[in-house]
């Protein structure tokens, strides 16, 4: 049985989530499958935990390293660790959201933080900025059955990442992540567009640390190859979730897809099955919806029209057109391109992601554009 390990200082905020977490494995028949798990109920098990005097090979007994191989002896078991952003709470101290991202990187456990904060537009920007150089995935947890949906998509996108390498032949494996991420989604012909996205994020670092373990000396060929997935399907599922789902261009989320169909959200949830063979249904898509822009393309070119508003238009459905076409990646609302501005940092893959003008103006100094 998978484990959602939970870690949360307030019991209030615990029980919330706690509940909103289960409801959705109940919602989703996921009960033989996945289940939640509370680390420490009010922070006082820590040293029986983490006991000092383990045997670990840093040969320190730093709370981060006796937490990783609390986390590296359960690894058949613990797949995801959800955390609060401030764990102030504890009554020792000792547990932070630092000593738990570097423990979980160490044993490759995908971490997911929340906090419960107003969201402004200036935080989603910061996000963006940090997404390629995190090993973490930042969610709000003012709505917690929002969040709890969240978090159990990340656990089962992680998970289907893993299973799906562990299918794929070697020598796939060997040109790089663009070409595995093509293998897992099924999809061939993106494996140029995924590239787009490996060159200039934090993933090539990791994968040279990656080939420091491959020729490692004094592990079995077994053992090698296990780590290596295991460090791999972690590093893929990082990048996909935080930079190519998260930056529309190859994948589109629901917004930038009808926005990039230039037509209303209720008129595209309204008329999606005209749509239907573009939609995406790999990891990260089990309560999320996603397309494939260039699905969309061939349906638009199959039936000789420009726009998805045309197309409708063309099967008699009468609706106003919007001048769409982008996503702006602050405000996470459809925008059109003489509104907004590109920015250089932005992965070259991400052809649809761009910022509001307005928003550019404001914030120019944070985007490094002059």
């Amino acid at each position: 049985m998978d484990k959602i390990l939970l870690i949360e200082d307030t019991p209030e905020e615990r029980k919330k989530l706690e509940s909103a977490i289960n409801q959705i494995i109940n919602e989703l028949s996921l009960e033989k499958q996945v289940e939640l798990e509370i680390l420490s109920k009010e922070g006082n098990e820590i040293d029986v935990l983490f006991p000092k005097g383990t045997d670990i090979s840093k040969g320190t007994e730093a709370l981060e390293d006796r937490l990783a191989t609390y986390l590296n002896s359960r690894k058949d078991e613990i797949k995801l660790l959800v955390i609060d952003h401030d764990l102030s709470g504890f009554k020792n101290d000792k547990l932070s959201e630092p000593v738990i991202s570097i423990a979980s990187h160490s044993a490759s456990i995908p971490l997911v933080r929340y906090a419960r904060i107003n969201r402004k537009t200036v935080d989603n920007l910061a996000d963006a900025i940090d997404a390629g150089s995190e090993f973490s995935i930042k969610i709000d947890t003012n709505d917690e059955i929002n969040a709890a949906r969240k978090i159990i998509n990340i656990y089962d996108g992680f998970s289907k990442i893993k299973t799906e390498l562990n299918k794929i032949d070697k020598s796939i494996q060997n040109r790089g992540a663009h070409s595995i991420l093509s293998a897992i989604t099924n999809a061939k012909t993106q494996e140029d567009n995924f590239w787009m996205y490996v060159s200039g994020s934090g993933l090539l670092r990791e994968l040279i640390e990656l080939n420091g373990v491959m020729n490692s000396k004094g592990l079995s060929e077994t053992k090698k190859e296990a780590l290596i997935k295991d460090r791999l399907s972690y590093i893929l599922g990082y990048w996909f979730y935080n930079i190519v789902l998260a930056f529309p261009g190859v994948i589109l989320n629901k917004t930038a897809t009808y926005s990039y169909l230039q037509i209303k959200e209720e008129d595209f949830d309204k008329y999606k099955e005209n749509f239907k063979e573009a939609k995406y249904n790999g990891p990260f898509s089990l309560n999320e919806e996603f397309w494939w822009k260039e699905s969309l393309d061939e349906i638009l070119d199959n039936h000789d029209v420009e726009t998805g508003f045309d197309l409708l238009q063309k099967n008699g459905v009468d609706i106003e057109k919007e001048d769409y076409g982008y996503y702006c990646i602050m405000t996470k609302k459809p925008i059109s391109y003489e509104e907004s501005k590109s920015l250089s940092w932005l992965p070259n893959g991400a052809i649809l992601s761009r910022v509001s003008e307005e928003l550019y103006e404001q914030y120019a100094p944070f985007f490094g554009e002059y």
